[in-house]
């Protein structure tokens, strides 16, 4: 009896012992991440399990492995799955936590960016877009409490569900990071921060490592910084490490140095040639770095694409709508193919840390698309739109107005008057693309992204007028996030 009490005791003090040598910190001494009490950094790549296909998740974790990645990072889109108020989603594309599940299974750890604001190419910054609907006032990415009411609702739903994932607890989360870019945002509004930061810990406790990420400048950081938080920076090969991370220690004395965003490709626009980054200037960039000893995240290792009307927009010296491809010139392409920038990274990777040697067809058939043939609607687009119950006023009613997040309003009205011939029918403050029908007849098309908005039409009293008005995406970054006329 005496001897099986001790071997009893034996087991138990062996696996407490176990779960208690499973931890991941930062070593402000060293300069570096401990995970299970050894010196760590992680080597990442994006992927935004919302742009990919469920079914072929594993495929590209797969590929993130073999390329030597250690670690996969992704946001997580509060719209993606609250796309109506107290609605939530975490099936098929949205089902973040079989993806976590899967990031594991091939011995990869997890990053999450759980916003709530997360950019990303994603309408409206990855913010529902119903907030605006239920609180035409609220002051997004604030501390206004018409914002932060609509968080705690979310992160209330969220976090207890990615505790258990959290690597102290078994599972593959290293880091969660707080907002996203917020240093370049305007409000600079330290006060929500310190508040996401409360609210986060309030679940998840001190169980993981929290981080911010921002631009490689002092005023990023300035903004971006939250007390308590550990920092990273973002840039690309224009930009010599050695500097960016110099600007980083101003701020961050000691700690692990993070290029959180290193851009081996970039988005697109609508109308504009396909982004493309030189092979060798990335793979001379990231040598930099792994050389100064940095931890690294790849955005996008694999960009997929924004389905639907998932994709965002820009704001510049113009509107500029995201193309529905993410591509980004990442090293695995849209289709999935292992492009000669993998490899190229893979032999860089190799210097650093151990990698299996495999070929361009070694993990996947090249995936060819087939020719698509497009053929007409069986029903054309404004029958459709006539068929459902219209919505009368006095002015035109935006697409949140009527509970809308994506696709076509169709606008119509009566002239009661005679018009000149031939006629201009001018539409100020289009937030998108617009076509022109009077009487069924197209007549033009109005856009914000060409800064047309008017036409020449011909018309005559009681002459009917159609406005079929196409949502191309919400601007996601800068101030006019989240802004209901955007």
């Amino acid at each position: 009896m005496l001897i099986k009490l001790i071997v009893f005791l034996a087991i138990c003090l062996i696996q407490i012992n176990a779960t208690q040598v499973r931890s991941f910190e930062v070593d402000y001494k060293r300069d570096t991440f401990l995970k299970d009490g050894e010196p760590f950094r992680y080597i990442s790549g994006s992927l935004h399990y919302f742009r990919v296909p469920n079914e072929y998740w594993e495929d590209r974790l797969r590929k993130y492995k073999k390329a030597g990645l250690n670690t996969v990072q992704t946001y997580v889109e509060w719209s993606f799955h609250e796309r109506y108020k107290g609605v939530y989603n975490f099936e098929g594309d949205a089902n973040l936590f079989k993806f976590i599940e899967l990031a594991q299974k091939q011995d990869l750890l997890v990053i999450l960016r759980v916003g709530p604001y997360v950019c990303g190419e994603r309408d409206n910054g990855g913010l529902p877009f119903w907030i605006k609907q239920i609180n035409t006032d609220a002051k997004v990415r604030t501390a206004d409490p018409k914002f932060m009411t609509h968080v705690k609702e979310w992160f209330g739903y969220l976090m207890p569900k990615l505790r258990k994932y959290l690597y102290q607890n078994g599972g593959p989360v290293i880091l969660v990071q707080i907002e996203n870019e917020y240093g370049s945002y305007y409000a600079c509004d330290f006060e929500y921060q310190i508040q996401l930061k409360k609210i986060i810990q309030s679940y998840l406790k001190d169980e993981v490592v929290l981080f911010t990420t921002d631009g490689a400048g002092h005023n990023y950081l300035k903004c971006g910084k939250i007390a308590g938080v550990l920092p990273a920076v973002d840039f690309g090969d224009s930009v010599d490490p050695a500097q960016a991370f110099q600007i980083l220690r101003a701020h961050l004395p000691n700690g692990p140095l993070i290029n959180n965003e290193f851009y081996p490709g970039w988005l697109d626009h609508w109308a504009e040639p396909h982004n493309k980054r030189d092979s060798k200037r990335i793979s001379d960039t990231l040598d930099k770095m792994l050389q100064l000893n940095a931890s690294v995240n790849f955005y996008m290792f694999h960009g997929g694409t924004s389905f639907g009307f998932w994709a965002g927009a820009n704001l510049g010296d113009k509107y500029q709508p995201d193309t529905t491809s993410y591509d980004y010139d990442a090293p695995i392409n849209e289709y999935g193919n292992l492009t000669s920038k993998y490899f190229d990274i893979q032999k860089v990777l190799s210097q650093y840390v151990p990698v299996e040697k495999v070929g361009r067809n070694d993990l996947v058939e090249l995936f060819v698309p087939p020719a698509v043939e497009l053929k007409p609607l069986s029903t054309d687009l404004i029958d459709i739109l006539l068929r459902t119950k219209p919505k009368v006023s006095d002015k035109p009613y935006q697409f949140e107005d009527l509970g809308i997040g994506f696709g076509f309003v169709l606008y119509k009205s009566t002239l009661d008057f005679k018009p000149t011939v031939p006629a201009k029918l001018t539409v100020k403050n289009l937030r998108d693309r617009a076509y022109i029908y009077v009487d069924g007849i197209f007549q033009g098309i109005l856009s914000r992204e060409t800064k047309i908005d008017s036409s020449t039409i011909i018309a005559n009293k009681m002459s009917e007028i159609m406005i079929l008005v196409e949502n191309q995406g919400r601007v996601g970054f800068g101030s006019e996030t989240g802004n209901l006329l955007n």
